[in-house]
């Protein structure tokens, strides 16, 4: 079973809390054959030829880069596994020696693709090649959690989210739409989303 470690930023924020990120891996020859009975991907489970390993606990340092905090808990299929202590996320189902691509998403942030390329090693579980720095690919805010709940998509509907959350403090507001961390939903805020909607239109 491989493993790997990575390290990801948050686009344009002031703080650095501890995060969540759902990790997304996808055999790059499967999802070159069509998906039975026309299947597709879906936002919050793997797509065709994909695992989703979810809740991996991330910590940053002190430049901001966030990494898989050791021994902590993260879902994959339903059940529970846990990071190395030399913080390795092992790879559950998957085996070395094909193509994969990765693809982070954060708590408040559109899904992002890191690379589409990786081969993982059949030899060596963690081997220097598979320690990722996919820092200078910031996560950028725009899917807020609506009620808990997100559809991968940044759009106007997430703007409204802050819109309406405006000034506000309150822990229930900052967790869906407080995308820079300092504690207060502000104008901010509103900028961070809009960047993201103005340099990724394929999401609106």
């Amino acid at each position: 079973m491989p493993y790997i470690k990575f390290g990801v930023t948050l686009f344009g924020v002031e703080n650095t809390p501890d995060i969540k990120v759902k990790l997304r891996v996808g055999d790059m020859v499967v999802k070159l054959t069509p998906a039975p009975n026309g299947g597709s991907d879906i936002c919050n489970n793997p797509g065709w030829g994909e695992k989703l390993y979810s809740g991996i606990q991330m910590r940053a340092d002190s430049s901001g880069v966030y990494r898989p905090i050791p021994e902590s808990v993260f879902i994959y299929s339903g059940k529970e596994y846990h990071v190395s202590s030399d913080g390795w996320v092992p790879l559950i189902d998957i085996s070395g020696g094909s193509t994969y691509s990765f693809a982070v998403k954060g708590p408040k942030h559109r899904n992002v693709l890191m690379t589409s390329t990786a081969t993982l090693s059949t030899t060596d579980p963690k081997p220097a090649s598979q320690n990722f720095d996919w820092s200078g690919n910031p996560l950028e805010p725009g899917d807020l959690p609506d009620s808990g709940n997100q559809d991968c998509v940044a759009n106007t509907h997430d703007m409204s989210l802050i819109i309406n959350r405006i000034r506000s403090t309150d822990g229930v507001d900052l967790g869906i739409a407080d995308v820079d961390y300092n504690d207060i939903i502000n104008a901010a805020d509103i900028s961070k989303v809009d960047h993201t909607l103005s340099t990724k239109p394929d999401d609106d």
